[in-house]
């Protein structure tokens, strides 16, 4: 069964990042990203409907539904896990929305819009030991402590490119 991973990229990204580059470049995976809006109402009505049009081609191929995001991709990917009833990879979550778009002078009436993140027992977490741009210790702890999980990784940053991005390529091979 061939996996469908659908990327979400984060706030001041793209759809063609280097983390969907290096995921394109795996023949075990059928890779697609699109490009996320920042007004969530929005991002969720187009990013339901390709993925809803990307799920509709070849319907009767059998394919395992995978989300993997980063940032606020890592918040996209979780929340459209929980819709979609799969799995979500999730690297360096944007864990307050609302509060760190704030930073970036993000219209606060689309900031408002978002929600703290929520995580899920289903999901696989990987974080940046420190992350430069969310300061995720307290809530990767809290995880780990319930028992999620979770993978920390020294040499990370936030962007997780390079060598940390390829402990989430091996990880999603086994899935």
């Amino acid at each position: 069964m061939k996996k469908l991973i659908v990327y979400f990229h984060g706030y001041g990204s793209s759809k063609d990042s280097d983390k969907v580059k290096r995921l394109k470049q795996e023949s075990d995976f059928e890779t697609h990203a699109f490009d996320i809006d920042i007004d969530p109402r929005v991002a969720h009505y187009e990013l339901t409907k390709n993925i809803d049009m990307l799920l509709a081609t070849d319907p009767h191929v059998p394919r395992k539904l995978v989300f993997v995001g980063t940032s606020l991709g890592g918040w996209w990917a979780s929340r459209m896990a929980k819709e979609y009833q799969c799995k979500a990879v999730v690297i360096n979550p944007s864990i307050d929305p609302e509060k760190s778009l704030m930073k970036y002078n993000v219209d606060p009436n689309i900031c408002y819009r978002y929600y703290p993140f929520c995580p899920h027992t289903t999901h696989k977490y990987f974080f940046a030991r420190f992350d430069e741009v969310i300061d995720s210790e307290k809530f990767r702890n809290n995880l780990i402590f319930a028992s999620y999980d979770v993978t920390v990784i020294n040499k990370a940053d936030h962007r997780f490119n390079g060598e940390p991005f390829e402990e989430v390529i091996k990880y999603l091979k086994t899935l």
